[in-house]
């Protein structure tokens, strides 16, 4: 898998460039088919994710979605809010939520999987890691993760409990 990671470079210059045939779009494609998707829905989400990661590319900024477990949205750490989120606040679905709280869980052991706050920031396309989110993308392709370069560049818009009352 290691090999596969360090084959695949520059892709915020890929985006730039008809990338269909060439050996990067190739070493992602594998990437994908070796999580066991079917080799059609595999193209064609590739396409898809390239697509839609040249239209972000095209604006000024982004809304992102990130989940905190915390008892109380006071303590959470505004200045390092990190640097995965995602685009759709319906991207977190039970699956990641569960996995996400069994991470937060081993660093507090005193929350709940309840006590989890849905952060929305803006950012700029220009601090989007293109690199990083379709690597990542290729490797987790039920994720839609979109990796930042700069989270100090993250603007905060509002934080609300993640499960509304």
């Amino acid at each position: 898998m290691r090999e596969q990671i360090n084959k695949v470079k520059n892709f915020g210059q890929f985006l730039n460039e008809d990338v269909m045939g060439t050996n990067k779009y190739y070493e992602l494609l594998d990437n994908i088919l070796n999580s066991g998707i079917d080799r059609e829905f595999a193209e064609d989400d590739l396409k898809y994710k390239i697509k839609s990661l040249k239209e972000i590319k095209k604006k000024s900024h982004l809304k992102l979605y990130r989940i905190i477990f915390v008892k109380d949205k006071n303590n959470i750490d505004y200045v390092n809010l990190g640097h995965h989120f995602v685009e759709n606040p319906y991207d977190f679905h039970e699956e990641m939520v569960d996995y996400l709280y069994g991470n937060a869980k081993k660093e507090n052991s005193d929350i709940n999987p309840t006590d989890v706050w849905l952060v929305t920031v803006s950012t700029p396309t220009n601090n989007i890691d293109y690199d990083e989110t379709l690597l990542t993308y290729s490797l987790h392709p039920n994720e839609s993760e979109i990796t930042i370069l700069n989270p100090t560049l993250l603007k905060l818009e509002k934080v609300d409990s993640f499960y509304e009352d």
